[in-house]
């Protein structure tokens, strides 16, 4: 199962919201309320993937991902058997 939080870019940062968004995610231009508290308008492209990760987004999805994975825990996978 997916997290609940979805990472788009905007304003020059990657940034995460935890809005509802279409399956292939926020459309250019889409008004956002992202993690770190700004309304950022997202955008499109292959590089703008590449821009940085907004510091405040990070830390907020830290919280999600963990109660996320403590519902949800990711399978033990043990590499060549045990």
């Amino acid at each position: 199962m997916p997290y609940p939080f979805r990472w788009f870019p905007a304003r020059g940062e990657r940034h995460a919201s935890v809005d509802s968004a279409p399956r292939l995610g926020f459309r250019a231009g889409t008004e956002v309320t992202a993690l770190c508290g700004a309304e950022v308008s997202a955008a499109e492209g292959d590089e703008a993937w590449l821009w940085p990760t907004c510091p405040a987004c990070s830390e907020g999805v830290r919280p999600i991902a963990r109660r996320h994975n403590a519902v949800l825990p990711l399978p033990e996978v043990w590499p060549h058997g045990r």
